[in-house]
């Protein structure tokens, strides 16, 4: 058996350590070119949205239903700012008289800003499932119906409303 000199022992240890670190860096800079493509391509396909800021209210008097149940859902609604970004991103292009066919108009919203591509809009998030946009005197209304999770009430539908109306319900 051949005796290893401390001085080769030292060099071994030394190689082997570069040999991790090598192999580190590798991993980290693979790991932050990925980060960096996903973040490319999220942003290229959904659009950038910089949420400046957001604020929950309550508008009694702009509500249909002014009733103590509303009221106390409104209490328990809840969003973060992912989950208004998602509301944003998501949300397809729709008008006001779509708005008021198939939502409700609840007493409760998310207001603020955000930076959506690249212009500086106004929103308020309704808890009835709606979105209105203001980018100076530009407006528009966004309808969310992917799932109802960020809402406090379901869509109207024809169906809904028709059944609603033979079971005495409206």
């Amino acid at each position: 058996m051949e005796k290893i000199s401390p001085d080769k022992m030292e060099n071994r240890e030394h190689i082997d350590l570069k040999r991790e670190r090598v192999a580190s860096m590798k991993k980290f800079h693979l790991l932050n070119t990925i980060l960096i493509l996903l973040c490319f391509v999220c942003c290229r396909s959904t659009g950038l949205i910089e949420l400046l800021s957001y604020k929950k209210e309550k508008h009694y008097e702009s509500s249909a239903i002014n009733d103590t149940t509303s009221l106390t859902l409104c209490a328990q609604w809840q969003l973060d700012s992912l989950s208004i970004v998602e509301i944003l991103q998501s949300s397809e292009p729709t008008d006001l008289m779509t708005i008021n066919y198939i939502c409700s108009v609840l007493p409760c919203v998310y207001t603020g800003e955000a930076i959506i591509n690249g212009k500086l809009h106004k929103y308020e998030i309704n808890a009835g499932g709606f979105t209105y946009l203001q980018n100076g005197e530009n407006e528009s209304y966004l309808l969310y119906d992917k799932d109802r999770k960020f809402f406090l009430e379901e869509l109207w539908s024809s169906d809904k409303y028709n059944n609603d109306i033979d079971n005495d319900n409206y």
